[in-house]
């Protein structure tokens, strides 16, 4: 099927073709130039497989820009020319207002929201939401938390239109529990920031957050080197956040790359009571094999110093290591000094992770519902500074669910190689939901 479609492609290809003519209907509250720069892009082909591609490339950014609820494209010749096509879409846009309850997975967690959206306001892209979002996580913390969003996209602007840049606001208000480390960490406060792409894989974040952030015990048996890090703080930080990803599937790709870097610091010294600087990166690189089966490797490490000495880095600003997101067959928490069975938290960590991904044993009697289960062969390595002399290790064979396009469960057989004195080892067989792992 794979080598038919290849030789359509390479047909439409050879057959020459230029767009005379591009027209868009349905729109009502939505701005003509709002549109304007994304139609354009259907002017730039040369033959009919760069037609189709383009058109459905456009309807997808169409589609993704705020405005619309559905877009329909339809493609005719235009009388009297031998290669001129005409193309057409018919949009339906957004209701004043919407409600939405959904689930979704950040990098660690499932989040169930409620949200009440008000789109395309002035009638280029702009929205206000209203959030409550709840999540219980598999790694002993729960976070509640109301969210406001005002959003502005400026894909209207001729000269950085191209760039698909949006600013919002967004304020929160978020309570989050630490069961491993016995504490609640109530956050309020805002963000500004400026959101581009570079490329179609390449994402940048601008982003400056003013908050109150504030500790407290979840009960009396709190250790006194957690008691130390209590009490009101205000953080005042800037942060860059970078994201490439080319991999042909979120959950179980074959081919691709993904990297995502996050650079903060608080750079304001005067104002605020949090001051250190920090770098955290992760990267993950997929290679296709023989029999359907693929090669994954993973890295991700973190580095964090204090700008103040008078001022240490909060407890739960610090890395934690251990768990499948970090490293398998160890407890959530569970590398690094502890201090009664509470992880101390660490100034840097590194991970790396090798994986063989195949496909389920005896797949062809599944049919289509093969394609959700994938079985892995991994090895993982990691510590919390950089000796390789302590460097902990483990692996494991494990089975992969994906659900839809968002996370994958995973249940593993981890047995660990190389382990420290005071660090927890996870019991043979890990359970976890998430999307980002090592």
């Amino acid at each position: 099927m794979s080598s038919r479609n290849e030789g359509l492609r390479e047909r439409l290809g050879s057959y020459k073709a230029y767009v005379s003519k591009v027209t868009i209907k349905g729109l009502d509250r939505t701005k003509d130039d709002y549109v304007h720069n994304v139609l354009k892009e259907c002017f730039d082909i040369s033959n009919v497989r760069d037609l189709v591609e383009k058109v459905k490339e456009v309807r997808e950014t169409l589609l993704s820009i705020g405005a619309f609820k559905d877009v329909r494209a339809k493609i005719d010749v235009t009388p009297g020319t031998k290669y001129g096509y005409v193309v057409d879409f018919n949009c339906t846009e957004q209701r004043r207002i919407k409600g939405n309850v959904s689930t979704e997975m950040n990098q660690y967690e499932m989040v169930s929201k409620a949200e009440i959206l008000l789109p395309n306001l002035q009638g280029r892209g702009e929205s206000l939401s209203f959030e409550y979002a709840y999540s219980n996580s598999n790694n002993s913390r729960r976070n509640i938390g109301f969210n406001v969003k005002l959003q502005k996209p400026f894909l209207h602007r001729s000269v950085i239109g191209k760039y698909r840049p949006t600013t919002f606001l967004h304020l929160f208000n978020n309570t989050s529990k630490s069961y491993s480390n016995s504490y609640t960490n109530h956050t309020a406060g805002g963000t500004i920031n400026l959101v581009f792409n570079s490329s179609h894989y390449l994402q940048h974040t601008l982003q400056y957050e003013l908050s109150f952030r504030e500790l407290a015990g979840i009960n009396r048996q709190v250790p006194l080197f957690v008691r130390h890090h209590f009490g009101p703080r205000l953080a005042s930080i800037v942060r860059y956040i970078m994201k490439y990803d080319d991999r042909t599937d979120r959950v179980f790709p074959r081919t691709g790359t993904m990297l995502w870097t996050t650079l903060e610091s608080s750079i304001f010294r005067k104002l605020g009571d949090i001051h250190y600087m920090s770098i955290t990166s992760h990267m993950e690189r997929n290679l296709p094999l023989f029999w359907n089966m693929s090669l994954q490797m993973t890295a991700r490490g973190g580095f964090i110093r204090e700008l103040s000495p008078e001022k240490p880095v909060p407890i739960n600003s610090l890395f934690t290591m251990g768990g499948p997101y970090s490293l398998r067959g160890f407890e959530f928490g569970g590398v690094g000094p502890q201090i009664e069975g509470h992880s101390t938290g660490t100034h840097m960590f590194w991970a790396t992770g090798l994986h063989l991904w195949t496909p389920l044993p005896y797949s062809s009697y599944f049919y289509k519902f093969a394609r959700f289960f994938r079985t892995h062969a991994f090895i993982n390595c990691g510590n919390v500074d950089s000796s390789l002399d302590t460097m902990r290790s483990a692996m494991g064979i494990g089975l992969a669910v994906a659900l839809g396009q968002f996370a994958r469960i995973e249940l593993n057989f981890t047995r660990p190689i190389h382990i420290q004195k005071g660090d927890q080892a996870a019991k043979d067989v890990q359970f976890c939901l998430g999307l980002d792992f090592i």
